[in-house]
């Protein structure tokens, strides 16, 4: 299942998980943070606002409906966000492309062909590389290094199951571990191996883990 074919069509009516900034979360975003095991709002507030700037370009792999989105660009107000996904988001976010700061790409493949070399300043995905065989991540990390300005900051999160079984959540899918990563809709990977496969794609890892979430990863990357 974690082929690019189920990539592409498992996640194509988008992914929504409200207001990632208010102070008390809708029953969407309430539900993923009990899932998580920790606080979007804590998460954008230690993880991404160190790294922007008013006026940052920024590149979001796999906005969804756009929730990750609208807070990006509220927070870079003379700056702009490109988001580069399988599946055609436009209609979720219709009155963000009006603003004029936000390019969308509908793509196929993993090589962000789409956007330009040495143009953004950081780099993020929340709820994408979870998906993705460790193989795959380290494709999408190689093919947008060049994309970045230098000393560029990515952040991503990612599945660990390290913290999956530590915190209790892998108890309720006996088959999980059974299952060859190439048909697994959350395959096998770690902190020791998320940073092994950023660092061979040309990135500094900064931190392997904030570790915001009791069960998953957030990798923080200098390009």
């Amino acid at each position: 299942m974690a082929g690019l074919n189920w990539l592409k069509t498992a996640f194509e009516g988008g992914y929504d998980s409200g207001d990632i900034l208010a102070p008390v979360p809708s029953s969407t975003r309430l539900r993923q943070e009990v899932l998580i095991g920790g606080s979007y709002a804590e998460c954008f507030r230690k993880a991404v606002l160190p790294f922007i700037r008013p006026d940052s370009v920024v590149l979001e792999l796999g906005p969804g409906r756009g929730s990750w989105t609208r807070a990006l660009l509220q927070h870079v107000p003379q700056g702009r966000v490109e988001a580069v996904d399988f599946a055609d988001v436009a209609p979720h976010l219709r009155a963000e492309l009006a603003s004029g700061r936000l390019k969308l790409h509908r793509v196929d493949n993993l090589s962000f062909d789409c956007v330009a070399d040495g143009g953004f300043d950081f780099f993020w995905s929340f709820g994408v590389l979870c998906h993705h065989t460790i193989e795959q991540i380290a494709e999408i990390l190689r093919a947008a290094r060049p994309k970045m300005k230098p000393g560029a900051i990515g952040v991503h999160e990612y599945g660990d199951w390290n913290k999956f079984f530590r915190s209790g959540r892998m108890v309720h899918f006996p088959d999980f571990a059974g299952t060859p990563d190439a048909e697994h809709w959350w395959p096998s990977n770690d902190a020791r191996a998320m940073a092994a496969a950023a660092a061979a794609a040309g990135w500094t890892v900064l931190w392997e883990d904030l570790d915001l979430f009791e069960r998953d990863g957030l990798i923080v990357l200098k390009a």
